[in-house]
């Protein structure tokens, strides 16, 4: 396939490469040391003796321990559970008529739950390029299918190399005169590679990818996994990447310090957008430094749903800039401040070293020097002045006000908040925690929102290579909504044919913490009393309260028992509808059935219906006497009440006109 490289061809790949390598290596200075950052290791750009400059931690001054707090770390843990959904899944929606079947939809949804699970590991892809987005502003995750993977398959069709899982597929191209050989190959898998600003090289000058017109994945591989799928001999030449390295190892300025790797070699996927003389795109894979190709595809390997060819490399941005493609980090808004803590506390700290409580004495007033114990005895050489004592320095309260200074620089640079695990003041409902959560965090909406259509991107993507390569038959089996095994054979061919649309997952984080769950179980019990749900089934709702508190967070509610007034309310709106008088309940309230009476008359009346408007008004008359009848019973159970409240307070008035107590006693005072 190299061969289709002619002319300088070849050559001016390599240039737009070196061009996009060239324009990178302005930021990796920055993007180690933000990595250095995050591994716990406060250090920044110093020169050598030798004119070399390394990541290396400041010097202390002689006598001065240095001292370094990691405040970025819990940002960093804050921020990343943030930018996490509660499930970035997303779904697959059909259009009706393009169905095979009715429950074919609900399979293919299914099938896509297999492949984020089990092939794909999108959860673990999704969790790694948040902390590369965290760590250094800008990272990608690549969507591929690899042949190297999976059991082999027996006596498979292959054409051009690619295995031919579509029987349709395999007659297409004989008749086309088109030459299949048989082979055994693996079955495959859909991959998401997760990868950060060091994997992409990306042409210099050009803000937004989309209007990129070409791009490369830049990565260290195996030599053994390189010569499988290329089936060429490879030369191990690659240095260990950037992000795996020590600080003190690493070099901006070029690649000397950095371990060479014996079995691995660099690996480049260089994808060109399509174009005039490229109408699909095109693919060259280029291996070692010297970037030779080993296997040139005329076409971009994924379909859009619009129709267009795409690399499979989909970007996920922190902080977007209006003039570069490369995004800002997290870790690199809070260098500043962070060194600043640090540096702080440092002085702080030789302040007490070096501040101790002395005593101060004449040279050669003392028989020896103090050691330091408490209460200790000194001896003083007779004719010699009393040895004086310092009581030592301690540091001023504005250091320790510039402390808490530092911090709220920290949160103003990083625009996040780190919840402690307390309530604030006057929030005390989980609705409460939400809704300040939701305000918190939606300086990173951009972010989340981004990121959620990039997820639905890879998804299209994926959903497109289980079209390709799944075939008719793959077995899939998930976890069903009752906790059983739920297996079945699915027919991914049909994928290429139905049209669908991928629909991003929804929602914002909600609050995770114990604390909130606790607190929403809380809030569910006060308006389960509320609406008197509690009174009609205790027992199964104290049992709901018990098992949530041990399980940690709200499990499934009671089911509401039938509301049986409802119920014969509308059995009693069908019969009158039909003309007939419904029976009179005695549980039944008229209150309930008055309102449902007037419906029903209400539509006989508009629709002309004397004998429905008959049965409607004899049906009030019979609930008009009851409720004057309830009404009478009340009054009547009432009537002793009032009676003997109006003799207790004739007999207080009595006894407070004749000077006795007011509290309703009727005794007289004792002499």
């Amino acid at each position: 396939m190299a061969d289709l490289l002619v002319g300088d061809d070849l050559v001016k790949i390599r240039r737009k490469i070196q061009s996009g390598l060239d324009d990178r290596k302005k930021y990796e200075a920055l993007w180690e040391e933000c990595l250095a950052f995050a591994s716990g290791r406060q250090v920044r750009w110093v020169t050598t003796r030798g004119g070399r400059r390394v990541l290396a931690s400041e010097p202390a001054k002689p006598g001065v321990e240095r001292y370094t707090v990691d405040l970025l770390a819990q940002y960093r843990q804050t921020v990343h559970g943030e930018l996490s959904l509660d499930d970035d899944r997303p779904q697959l929606l059909f259009r009706h008529d393009d169905l095979p079947s009715e429950d074919y939809a609900e399979q293919a949804n299914d099938a896509v739950s297999y492949g984020w699970n089990y092939e794909w590991d999108a959860d673990r892809a999704l969790r790694v390029v948040r902390y590369h987005l965290i760590d250094v502003g800008t990272a990608a995750v690549r969507c591929y299918f690899d042949p190297t993977k999976g059991p082999v398959k027996t006596a498979v069709p292959v054409f051009q190399g690619q295995p031919v899982y579509d029987t349709r597929q395999a007659y297409r191209i004989l008749d086309e005169g088109g030459d299949l050989e048989i082979a055994d190959v693996h079955e495959g898998r859909v991959r998401w590679q997760p990868g950060s600003a060091f994997n992409l090289i990306v042409p210099p000058g050009i803000p937004h990818e989309k209007d990129f017109p070409w791009e490369c994945w830049d990565d260290v591989v195996e030599v053994s996994t390189v010569e499988e799928m290329f089936g060429v001999k490879v030369k191990p030449d690659a240095v260990a990447p950037r992000t795996s390295v020590q600080p003190e190892d690493t070099n901006p300025d070029g690649q000397r310090g950095r371990p060479k790797l014996d079995d691995h070699a660099y690996l480049r996927v260089f994808f060109e957008r399509p174009n005039g003389d490229h109408p699909e795109g095109r693919t060259v894979w280029l291996v070692g430094a010297d970037m030779s190709p080993v296997q040139v595809d005329p076409q971009l390997p994924y379909l859009a749903p619009d129709g267009t060819r795409r690399s499979g490399i989909h970007y996920f941005h922190y902080i977007r800039l209006s003039d570069r493609f490369w995004s800002r980090s997290m870790m690199e808004l809070g260098l500043q401040p962070a060194r600043a803590y640090s540096k702080r506390r440092t002085q702080i700290g030789a302040i007490y070293d070096r501040g101790q409580p002395k005593v101060i004495a004449e040279e050669g007033a003392l028989k020896k020097p103090p050691s330091g114990i408490p209460a200790e005895v000194l001896w003083l050489k007779p004719g010699k002045p009393r040895p004086d004592t310092w009581a030592g320095l301690t540091p001023s309260q504005g250091m320790y006000q510039e402390l808490e200074s530092l911090k709220q620089d920290l949160e103003q640079a990083i625009g996040l908040r780190v919840a402690l695990g307390e309530n604030p003041e006057n929030v005390g409902t989980y609705s409460q925690l939400a809704l300040l959560r939701e305000t918190e965090t939606r300086k990173l909406n951009t972010t989340v929102d981004e990121a959620r259509m990039v997820v639905s991107h890879l998804v299209e993507d994926s959903v497109y290579d289980i079209g390709r390569y799944w075939g008719r038959e793959k077995q899939v089996a998930i976890a069903g909504t009752d906790g059983a095994l739920k297996a079945f054979s699915f027919d991914a061919s049909q994928l290429q044919t139905v049209f669908y649309r991928v629909e991003g997952a929804k929602g914002s984080a909600k609050p995770r913490t114990q604390a909130a769950r606790l607190q929403l179980i809380q809030d569910l019990w006060q308006a389960s009393l509320a609406s008197g749900a509690v009174r009609l089934d205790p027992i199964r709702w104290l049992n709901w309260l018990k098992e949530s508190y041990d399980q940690g967070q709200p499990i499934e509610l009671p089911s509401t028992p039938p509301d049986y007034q409802q119920t014969f309310a509308e059995y009693a709106k069908q019969m009158l509808a039909m003309g007939v008088l419904p029976p009179m309940l005695d549980f039944v309230s008229p209150d309930v059935l008055v309102p449902a009476v007037r419906e029903v008359e209400v539509q006989a009346t508009l629709a002309n219906n004397e004998q429905v408007v008959q049965a409607c008004r004899g049906y009030l008359a019979v609930l008009m006497a009851a409720q004057q009848k309830n009404l009478l019973q009340q009054m009547l159970e009432r009537a002793p009440q009032q009676a003997a409240q109006q003799a207790v307070g004739a007999q207080v008035q009595l006894a407070a006109s004749q000077g006795a107590p007011s509290n309703g006693s009727t005794l007289p005072r004792s002499s």
